[in-house]
């Protein structure tokens, strides 16, 4: 099955840089499953947004719902938020989680202006990542993706977070049977 060999090829985004076989894969997997929620292993679904954009999310997040049924998200905020990207605008994403502002930066601005998403949690960051891979932005020179804490201190922090609710992750605040890591700010 299509999807199946995409999944496997998923587990490390970096190969699609330099693999172009990988690429072509993915570029068919994208185009022939478009709309159509992909589960790819490890909870990791690609879906697309309502105007098309492949994301990656993860199943067990309450924040991935939304995207995997196909709803809009943030509606209300998203007509508003692209009116006011001018073509050479800095977009800075903090707490980037799956990258739906990020993509719709990227996909308004293209390489005019400059996209900065930064995602502590490693577990979004990785599907951030591969959203930006499967939106071939990831080697955009005006796309940078961080894995750092944006914070008013520099050195280490410690993020607490639930698998159940990823775009909730937070410094100040612990969930009962969540997780924490240290990430660097």
């Amino acid at each position: 099955n299509l999807w199946r060999a995409a999944a496997a090829l998923w587990r490390d985004a970096g190969k699609f840089r330099s693999d172009l076989a990988s690429a072509a894969l993915l570029s068919q997997v994208l185009t022939e499953e478009r709309g159509r929620p992909i589960p790819l292993g490890d909870n990791r679904v690609l879906t697309y947004l309502d105007t098309g954009e492949p994301i990656l999310v993860d199943s067990r997040s309450i924040d991935a719902l939304n995207y995997i049924l196909g709803w809009e998200i943030e509606s209300h905020v998203m007509s508003v938020f692209l009116r006011t990207l001018k073509f050479d605008s800095v977009f800075i994403a903090v707490g980037a989680n799956f990258g739906l502002f990020t993509i719709k930066a990227a996909s308004h601005l293209r390489a005019r202006g400059k996209i900065f998403a930064f995602e502590p949690n490693p577990l979004t960051n990785a599907l951030l990542k591969q959203t930006v891979l499967a939106n071939l932005i990831h080697n955009e020179p005006n796309v940078h993706i961080s894995d750092h804490l944006v914070s008013h201190f520099d050195g280490d922090g410690t993020l607490h977070f639930s698998v159940s609710e990823l775009g909730g992750a937070s410094v100040h605040r612990t969930f009962e049977g969540g997780d924490s890591v240290k990430v660097k700010a």
